[in-house]
């Protein structure tokens, strides 16, 4: 247990997306870690469903265009989730997707596969239990893949969500629809927000961005400088770094702007950077942070 709770906290420090729980401290003791997160106040999305028994498409439409951006962007960053459900999609208050749980999470490799089959098996593709070699069994599995592409798609759905859903449930990946390719589907177009048109920066990028209104604030309630930005930079969490982004994301927020907002364009900071020999480097946007690569898993 402590494994996967560390392994979601090292993963969770490196996110910032809008549409992903926020991990904005860790504090540890000798018996208990706490992590203090973003507060998703309107609960899980699996009892948002039951409560309501059946969502509006356009309802659905937006929760699931937040879902893939959210998606993508760890995909992007070279992290594949494995525990997506209903129940690890979280609502705020103004009911908008927050991706939670990330203790299965694990980092990819370009060029190779993961092998370990893991999740929750009542949300597993039917092919994920080819991997069990339980004797006597291989023929029921093969039967399962066989007829995985068999089902019923309900009548109300209109005809461009009856489409996406067939194009997403095809059993081979080679002509499957993909994450990257399901913006570019007509049902997914209508009512999408900017700020979810574009593709996700990947963390490196976000770590050399800084807005600077927010950290002259910081700065001007008593944090140091030159600490704070290298901090940013690095992705390491303090009392600072914290701050910093409680007052980012409550003055961001999710809006059709977010993408637009100082914390994705850098306005012109420029600070200078101790180096380890003594001298010192400026950190702009034109010459992003020296520091601004984040540390490995």
């Amino acid at each position: 247990m402590e494994e996967k709770v560390r392994r979601e906290i090292n993963i969770s420090r490196l996110f910032m997306h809008p549409h992903i729980i926020r991990l904005y401290e860790v504090i540890e003791t000798t018996t208990d870690i706490f992590m203090v997160t973003e507060y998703a106040e309107s609960g899980e999305l699996f009892d948002y469903i039951v409560l309501k028994r059946r969502l509006h498409e356009d309802e659905a439409r937006k929760l699931f265009q937040q879902i893939i951006s959210g998606v993508e962007y760890c995909h992007k960053n070279m992290m594949v989730h494995r525990d997506l459900k209903p129940e690890n999609l979280l609502l705020d208050s103004n009911y908008n997707v927050k991706i939670a749980d990330f203790g299965l999470t694990n980092v990819m490799q370009k060029g190779h596969l993961l092998k370990t089959c893991c999740g929750s098996p009542n949300y597993a593709a039917q092919r994920f239990f080819l991997a069990n070699h339980t004797p006597g069994l291989k023929w029921i599995y093969a039967a399962v893949v066989l007829f995985a592409g068999v089902y019923t798609i309900p009548s109300h759905l209109s005809p461009g969500a009856r489409d996406l859903i067939a194009r997403i449930l095809i059993v081979d990946p080679t002509k499957r629809l993909t994450i990257p390719g399901t913006p570019q589907h007509p049902w997914f177009q209508p009512y999408l927000p900017r700020y979810l048109a574009v593709s996700p920066t990947d963390t490196t990028q976000q770590a050399q961005n800084i807005d600077d209104d927010i950290f002259q604030h910081v700065v001007r309630v008593g944090f140091e400088r030159n600490h704070l930005v290298e901090s940013l930079c690095n992705r390491v969490q303090n009392e600072g770094t914290v701050v910093y982004h409680l007052l980012l994301d409550n003055r961001l927020g999710v809006s059709s702007d977010y993408l637009g907002g100082a914390e994705f364009q850098c306005r012109g900071l420029c600070l200078s950077i101790p180096n380890h020999d003594g001298s010192t480097s400026q950190s702009s946007a034109s010459n992003p942070c020296p520091l601004g690569e984040y540390k490995e898993l």
